[in-house]
């Protein structure tokens, strides 16, 4: 399987390709890292065109699009069988059920969950315009992640809505208008294969 060109990650983030085509970019972006982190880029990079309120685009910015669209290099990469975990909450702030003594920011929401050997933590903040999300994966029998691993946000019906890539600390963020109905899937590569831990950010009321 060889990469996804930037065009078609352009047709892909704005839901011009055919069903088929979708599905086949979508599979390939959650096993390789590097069109995952590619994906990520440039949906960050056009949302902040997006924004823009001045009427010339920054030299940095611009600087990193073309970065971006630069041909990718081509190779061939096995098909990667993916372990798919569901992970389980065991703490949020807002009901206090759980792991007692875990403390946040005044207004934040703060999750605690668990897959296998590994923890996650959550911080969640709302405010009138959009939702961001802070999180950090922490396994128990290593320091630290090897490589940097991907986080997708994926929708009700499989489609890719954002990705990040996280640092070597395990830490990634999000931010948008609401997570309602999305999945998040962190992409550990494992040999060969891929394990993908999945959650879903609990309801917004208050327990």
């Amino acid at each position: 399987m060889r990469h996804v060109g930037a065009e078609s990650i352009l047709d892909f983030r704005d839901g011009r390709l055919s069903e088929a085509e979708a599905a086949r970019v979508h599979r390939h972006i959650v096993t390789c890292g590097t069109c995952a982190k590619t994906f990520a880029q440039t949906n960050s990079i056009l949302q902040k065109l997006s924004r823009a309120q001045v009427p010339e685009i920054p030299d940095d910015v611009l600087t990193r699009a073309f970065g971006i669209f630069q041909p990718l290099r081509r190779r061939s990469t096995a098909a990667l069988e993916i372990v798919q975990k569901v992970a389980s909450l065991v703490f949020d702030s807002w009901t206090r059920s759980g792991v007692a003594g875990m403390r946040g920011a005044s207004g934040a929401r703060q999750l605690s969950m668990k897959a296998d050997e590994f923890d996650l933590h959550l911080g969640v903040a709302y405010d009138d315009d959009s939702t961001s999300v802070r999180g950090q994966l922490l396994a128990r029998r290593q320091s630290g992640f090897g490589s940097p691993f991907s986080v997708l946000l994926v929708g009700d019906h499989g489609e890719t809505l954002d990705a990040a890539v996280a640092n070597e600390f395990g830490e990634f963020t999000f931010e948008r208008k609401s997570f309602a109905g999305a999945t998040f899937s962190i992409r550990l590569r494992e040999g060969a294969a891929v394990r993908a831990i999945t959650f879903q950010l609990p309801a917004e009321e208050r327990g």
